[in-house]
């Protein structure tokens, strides 16, 4: 052990020098041993220390008395210290810090001594030949197999990969299927990705038939419909989760347009599902329209006549009223009075008839407002009778004449039934 006194000098000068040393020699007495005798009996206090040892001593003395330097205050933690390789079932001692064997201890002389942390030994990974062989969370990376003629790993080597936790993907729960280059089907380009598939077409794979078990263990799909089981939505390419769906669905907010069978645009897939609704077609529905062959006639703000109100819908034009729309007619500018059964007179039948009104008599209409008023039949015109179902006053407007029930005289055609 060297102690740096120099004892290297020549002559004259090396008698002082070991004379020196002569005093010095008490001092060095029990150098390898830098603590003081362990006491015999210690206190039962729990003031734990990690000895150097890697082992928790009570307190300080006890691993005094077990001749232990003490690594620090605490127990220990899953750390092993050592001097050098071969003090660890590793087989590396990692140097990074160095620490005093009577550290804490100002009145010892004790060298340095760098010890080091034990590497933790880790166990080799597990082989594996597929995910299958890997725990939750885990994949199987088949880079280090040896590769055969077909580009794929040797089946002689099933169990030459090496599980590796699988990569963090947040995936949009959108369907929108592709056809992986290892013949599954994955629910988006997202999910091919994550799975470590590096080439896919877009649709799903060619099906090649599915043999599902008739056992009822729901699932629900990503589409939002259920399934009767996980075989029978895999079978469909849909991701699913256990259990029924719901009545309401949490649809993601994709614009990824679908024409349902009702003829409207569901935003993507999954709100059609959710609607129970299937898709007719992938985008937007067309102009086309599907509308039930039931006349029930409405009149569209346009003008004109449509068979039923989806019929107006579908040409996205408002309806104006039900029933057809009145004709615009067109009548010769000819002067041949006519009264109208509403009591007003039109130029001639043909402006009548435009405005659906049964012609009373022709002429203009008696009583100078339009109206006849009568108090029985015989004051009506041939043909007319008085209707009295209503009272008038004949001098509508002069506040001298008093108000007289009178009736209009309108054409026998609209005369009500006789009980």
């Amino acid at each position: 052990m060297r102690l740096g006194f120099g004892l290297g000098l020549r002559g004259a000068k090396r008698a002082p020098l070991l004379s020196l040393l002569a005093l010095a020699a008490p001092l060095m007495v029990g150098v390898d041993d830098c603590e003081p005798d362990p006491p015999d009996v210690c206190t039962t206090e729990y003031a734990p220390v990690c000895g150097e040892d890697g082992v928790t001593y009570g307190n300080a003395c006890e691993a005094d008395r077990a001749g232990v330097p003490i690594a620090y205050e605490g127990e220990c933690e899953d750390v092993r210290y050592c001097l050098a390789d071969g003090d660890c079932a590793s087989g590396v001692c990692n140097h990074d810090e160095c620490r005093s064997p009577c550290e804490g201890d100002p009145d010892a002389i004790c060298p340095a001594v760098c010890y080091g942390v034990c590497e933790p030994v880790e166990p080799p990974p597990p082989g594996c030949g597929s995910d299958a062989d890997c725990g939750p969370g885990m994949v199987c990376s088949l880079d280090e197999c040896p590769i055969c003629e077909d580009g794929a790993p040797c089946p002689t080597f099933a169990a030459c990969g090496v599980c590796e936790p699988a990569p963090t993907c947040d995936c949009p729960a959108v369907y929108a299927p592709v056809c992986g280059a290892d013949g599954k089907t994955y629910g988006n380009a997202c999910e091919a990705r994550c799975s470590g598939v590096e080439d896919w077409a877009d649709g799903a794979c060619d099906d090649p038939g599915c043999v599902c078990p008739e056992i009822y263990a729901p699932v629900c799909g990503a589409d939002g419909v259920t399934y009767d089981n996980a075989c029978f939505a895999e079978c469909a390419g849909v991701p699913a989760e256990p259990g029924e769906c719901g009545g309401v669905c949490g649809c993601p907010e994709v614009w990824e347009p679908v024409c349902g069978a009702d003829g409207r645009t569901y935003g993507n897939a999954c709100e059609a599902g959710c609607a129970d609704v299937p898709v007719a077609h992938d985008g937007e529905c067309r102009a086309t329209c599907i509308c039930p062959d039931v006349w029930a006639p409405v009149c569209g703000a346009d003008g004109r006549t449509y068979g039923n109100e989806c019929e107006a819908g579908c040409a996205d034009v408002p309806v104006a009223h039900d029933g057809e729309c009145r004709a615009t007619c067109l009548c010769p500018d000819v002067w041949a009075p006519v009264c109208g059964a509403d009591g007003n007179t039109y130029g001639n039948e043909c402006e009548a008839g435009c405005a659906d009104v049964p012609v009373a008599h022709d002429g203009e209409c008696r009583g100078g407002g339009g109206e006849t008023y009568c108090y029985a039949d015989d004051d009506c015109a041939e043909g007319e009778f008085c209707a009295t179902d209503e009272c008038h006053s004949p001098c509508s407007g002069d506040e001298a004449c008093p108000a007289v029930c009178a009736g209009i005289c309108l054409p026998y055609e609209m005369a009500p039934p006789r009980g």
